[in-house]
């Protein structure tokens, strides 16, 4: 009955309201809705269908690190410094060195040696350290053992998973026991023997004889038979003309001349001081067609410069002085009508005074036509250009500079080449240079058109040696090749190449330690020959 009769109300309710009815459903709907999301909001684990019974705040675990490929090796770059070059894939080093390695996924880096000439299956290498710091970069300052030895540097990195990568390089600090070591194939070297001590080569007379000066003895020397004969005259300076037939020379008596065979000798008219007191007499320049020289007066801080007429004796004086430079000194003649020289300058660029040796040097131009000294480079404070030499048609410029450290003062070298055209205005205001790259440069000289030899800077001088070896590379054609190494103390004369440029000849003196813990100096000269 009660169930009948409770069926019976509902169904007249619903009768009744049917409208309202649909509306309770509704509400009871959305009411759920709202109820679910609010249970999202405060259990936002509870949505995700997870147990949120004891959920705290969030953590957020690292992922874990990802293991290293076994299959990839770690890189590895090794390097040595500093080089002064590689010569046929040895660098050429000093006696103390720092071995890097660029490994930048490395747990820690072995360094090794051993000679180069070990026997093949020999390990035979010796540990020169480990570094496990990468913080500061994988290095290791090493001396070598001996110099002339070539040594294999081996350098291992290794991983955190063990893995291992190996990297090799060669070097060698060379040794003193030779003045000058060939290692071009395109030459042969030797050694001249029999020569009066203290010998050191001035230039060519021809292609079969040269000169040279033993103390103030001017000698000449034939290539053919090895004879040799001095001059007759005594001279503190000697310098041939540009055709070989004459050499002019400097002495207590003034300058004087002669013809290259050491016959018809004569002394030139001296010029006279003009008006900056007592000066002394500086030196000589020849002019291109032999017939001229340029000859100067050396004050303290100035020179006075004449050309003087070999066959008249006429003495012509010369304007040199630029305002706010001194110090002018000649450079190079070039051409019949032009001479270059270098002038520094007292002055700043904004005006300050100077009263040392000069904020920067420039090169300037003496046309002899219109009496005209100008500037042909404009450096800045710091630059001091000069010329390293002349010929066929060129001049090379060096340009040398002083770092900002002004106590160090350590000095940078960039070599340029500039056309000495034949054209009346190429030179004037200005000097066409082209620049060329001598890494670790410290001497460059032009000995042909495109043609260049030059020293890098000196290494330390190895055991039993006072004088430091320098490496030597030849520029020609824009390559530039390893030449040999040259050992130089207190001297050296070169390179000069023979009139035909078949021969290039260069000497120099070094000191060793004697066998009684002495000093012992020894000059050498050494005639190197084009290979046909």
């Amino acid at each position: 009955m009660c169930a009948l009769r409770s069926r019976s109300t509902h169904e007249r309710g619903r009768r009744q309201d049917p409208m309202s009815v649909r509306i309770n459903r509704v509400s009871r709907f959305v009411y759920l809705i709202f109820l679910s999301l609010a249970v999202c909001m405060i259990l936002p684990a509870g949505c995700a269908g997870r147990d949120t019974s004891h959920a705290r705040e969030p953590v957020h675990e690292e992922a874990p690190p990802t293991p290293a490929d076994p299959t990839k090796k770690t890189s590895l770059i090794p390097s040595v410094f500093p080089s002064v070059g590689v010569f046929d894939g040895i660098h050429i080093v000093d006696g103390t060195v720092e071995l890097k390695a660029d490994a930048p996924d490395a747990e820690e880096v072995e360094f090794r040696f051993r000679p180069r000439d070990t026997e093949d299956g020999a390990d035979g290498f010796t540990v020169i350290g480990i570094d496990r710091e990468e913080s500061d970069g994988w290095a290791i300052r090493w001396n070598l053992p001996e110099a002339g030895t070539a040594y294999e540097v081996s350098v291992r990195a290794i991983r955190k998973d063990g893995l291992m990568t190996e990297g090799a390089l060669t070097v060698l600090w060379p040794s003193a026991d030779e003045g000058f070591k060939l290692m071009s194939e395109g030459y042969t070297s030797k050694k001249i023997s029999g020569l009066p001590e203290y010998f050191l080569p001035t230039g060519w007379i021809d292609e079969d004889h040269l000169m040279g000066l033993t103390g103030t003895n001017p000698i000449r020397y034939n290539v053919g038979d090895g004879s040799w004969r001095p001059l007759g005259f005594r001279a503190w300076h000697a310098e041939l003309s540009p055709n070989g037939t004459q050499v002019a020379f400097l002495n207590d008596s003034g300058i004087g001349v002669a013809k290259s065979d050491g016959t018809e000798t004569r002394l030139l008219t001296k010029p006279e001081v003009t008006g900056e007191g007592d000066g002394n007499l500086g030196g000589f320049l020849w002019s291109p067609d032999g017939k001229r020289l340029l000859v100067w007066i050396q004050h303290e801080w100035n020179a006075e410069y004449s050309i003087l007429d070999l066959d008249s004796g006429k003495v012509t004086p010369l304007k040199t002085r630029l305002d706010g430079y001194f110090l002018t000194a000649p450079a190079a003649w070039p051409k019949p009508d032009r001479i270059l020289f270098t002038t520094r300058a007292n002055r700043t660029k904004d005006g300050r005074q100077e009263y040392t040796q000069g904020y920067r040097q420039d090169i300037a131009l003496l046309d002899l036509k219109s009496g005209e000294f100008c500037l042909v480079t404009d450096a800045v404070d710091g630059e001091f250009y000069s010329i390293s030499g002349y010929a066929d048609g060129q001049a090379l410029v060096e340009k040398w500079f002083l770092e900002p450290d002004e106590y160090s003062h350590q000095e940078k070298r960039k070599f340029y080449l500039a056309e000495v055209s034949e054209s009346e205005g190429h030179l004037a205001g200005r000097l066409d240079m082209k620049g060329i790259d001598l890494p670790h440069a410290g001497a460059a000289y032009l000995v042909g058109r495109d043609h260049i030899l030059f020293l890098t800077t000196a290494l330390t001088p190895p055991p039993g040696s006072f004088s430091p070896v320098r490496a030597v590379y030849e520029v020609k054609d824009g390559a530039i090749t390893p030449f040999g190494f040259l050992t130089i103390g207190d001297h050296f004369t070169g390179f000069f190449p023979s009139p035909h440029k078949t021969m290039i000849l260069l000497g120099l003196s070094r000191t060793v330690q004697d066998g009684y813990g002495g000093m012992m100096t020894s000059y050498e000269t050494y005639l190197l020959a084009k290979k046909p």
